[in-house]
């Protein structure tokens, strides 16, 4: 085996040798990007708290195909 020295980005995840962390972030701004939710304001979380949910609330999504592939990147 050889030394390859220090590891910087692996499977889109950036390395952080310093601090001994793992960020995500880069990875999280480009699917941002890539889906055009670059310019949303941040949020502490996304999801409502209260009342419960259900599969059947609120309109079908136009393009579920989308929806799905952005789930299936995270």
């Amino acid at each position: 085996m050889k030394d390859l020295g220090d590891i910087h980005y692996f499977l889109s995840l950036q390395i952080i040798c310093d601090a001994s962390t793992v960020t995500h972030t880069r990875y999280l701004l480009s699917l941002l990007q890539m889906f055009g939710l670059d310019g949303t304001k941040l949020v502490s979380t996304p999801l409502v708290s209260g009342p419960s949910m259900y599969a059947v609330d609120g309109a079908p999504l136009v393009n579920p195909f989308l929806y799905r592939r952005l789930v299936g990147s995270l």
